[in-house]
């Protein structure tokens, strides 16, 4: 094909394209829908909700903090908190999210409760528990002097203190949940189970 028959063919193209008039443009724009918004519920401040993150956020605080502490921790006690974090950092990331408004995943928040609830009460009984034994506080972090000894000892009630707060603070939450919204059934009992198991992981 040459230069000059490709240019017929160009034309040609050009002259059966098909014209867009402008009752086919304002037909597109009558029939276009805008994406629903999602209605938030503001919440107060004196809810249960923002107890709940002010302590997740402390112990976030607290565990940055004592970053060379944690890796010289039982095994057991740094998981727990490798836990915590996890899902205190989702927390964290949903509610700047849903803007605060935990109501648009009520179920999804109430089981991330039942885990901060479950994982607070281990850590804050077994580390209690660990740190009742200075033989075994000073074999983990070789604390030779008493001013040594008492500083870990003090950054451990931290957590303490903390993992207390948390507990506290999602009991609160989920009986807000409970009594104010209708969970399904099966959540309730989930939590009666989760809580079976928080007494079994702490005597175990």
């Amino acid at each position: 094909m040459n230069r000059d028959d490709h240019m017929d063919e160009e034309e040609k193209k050009r002259s059966t394209a098909r014209r867009i008039s402008f009752s086919d443009l304002a037909a597109d724009t009558l029939n276009f829908k805008p994406k629903e918004e999602i209605v938030r519920k503001k919440v107060s401040y004196d809810d249960p909700y923002f107890r709940m993150l002010d302590a997740g956020h402390a112990l976030l605080i607290e565990k940055k903090r004592a970053g060379d502490l944690i890796g010289s921790l039982p095994k057991d006690l740094g998981q727990i908190l490798l836990e915590l974090e996890s899902i205190l950092k989702d927390m964290t990331l949903s509610a700047m999210e849903d803007d605060f408004d935990y109501h648009t995943q009520l179920n999804r928040y109430y089981f991330h409760m039942m885990r901060v609830n479950r994982l607070s009460s281990v850590l804050s009984f077994k580390m209690s528990r660990f740190l009742k034994n200075r033989g075994a506080v000073e074999k983990y972090f070789a604390a030779e002097s008493k001013s040594g000894y008492q500083n870990f000892v003090n950054r451990l009630n931290r957590f303490v203190s903390v993992s207390d707060e948390l507990i506290l603070s999602s009991n609160l939450f989920m009986d807000s949940l409970e009594r104010d919204n209708s969970l399904p059934e099966e959540l309730r009992s989930k939590r009666v189970l989760s809580n079976e198991k928080t007494l079994e992981m702490i005597h175990s």
